[in-house]
């Protein structure tokens, strides 16, 4: 209840003034797809959107905690009903009952195109760029790495991060209740950061982007194929030299 209620007054606080308002993966007690009202009625009331993520049951009235459940990412609109994304990627590490998605299915907030990427989902290379080849061009990270808080795990997901943001040259925005959350321009760059355990607002402004990079289209081939043209023009050039030498002993 305690963090619905931080939702609802940080929807109020900020609504007027952001086109979009983000929110990490918690497992709320309310199964938000098939009762939206709350949340849509915040939307419109304070002219915004919300994305959040969390569990919901696979079936209706099932258990939040123990029953078969999707992770999932949901879009609140004032202009549009309810929208979700069903996380794809199991989670690693642990055994929970997580009904997996079936498809990317990008999010439309005002016309722009949103691809999120679930818990580890940003870890793996082929996320991102599975969102841009569906014609995403914005990307927001969703997680709650809780239970490595310790660890340099919360490290380990804003560098990856930043990778995917070069990798698809779009702009990632990172959401985490305990660290890291950020900002990173298409370059990689952080241009806003929390600290770990900071319980903190972060704004700023991000920018849709259509055009894609080599990698996004040519995925992990990219760094076989530097390689092989590498070596190629290695040879070319040890060719080369041989011969001029050759020439030059037989003069």
């Amino acid at each position: 209840q305690e963090i619905m209620e931080t939702y609802d007054h940080a929807i109020r606080t900020l609504g007027s003034t952001h086109d979009l308002i983000l929110f990490p993966q918690y497992g709320l007690p309310i199964d938000l797809l098939r009762n939206p009202e709350r949340f849509e009625r915040l939307a419109a009331d304070h002219r915004t959107s919300v994305l959040l993520g969390t569990y919901i049951p696979k079936l209706p009235g099932g258990n939040l905690d123990e029953g078969e459940r999707f992770d999932t990412a949901l879009l609140f609109s004032d202009r549009s009903p309810v929208q979700e994304y069903r996380a794809i990627t199991p989670p690693p590490f642990r055994q929970i009952k997580q009904v997996l998605g079936s498809a990317r299915s990008v999010l439309r907030l005002n016309g722009t195109k949103i691809g999120v990427l679930l818990c580890y989902e940003d870890t793996r290379a082929e996320g991102a760029r599975g969102w841009v080849k569906e014609g995403a061009e914005i990307l927001a990270a969703l997680s709650n790495p809780g239970h490595f808080v310790g660890t340099p795990l919360p490290r380990y997901h804003l560098l990856h991060d930043r990778i995917r943001a070069i990798e698809t040259h779009r702009y990632v925005i990172r959401v985490s209740p305990n660290g890291f959350s950020g900002i990173i321009d298409p370059d990689g760059k952080v241009i806003a950061q929390s600290r770990l355990n900071e319980k903190t607002v972060l704004n700023g402004i991000v920018y849709p982007i259509r055009k894609t990079t080599v990698f996004a289209q040519v995925g992990s081939w990219v760094p076989p194929l530097a390689a092989v043209a590498a070596f190629i023009l290695f040879f070319r050039l040890h060719a080369r030299d041989s011969i001029n030498r050759l020439a030059r002993k037989m003069r």
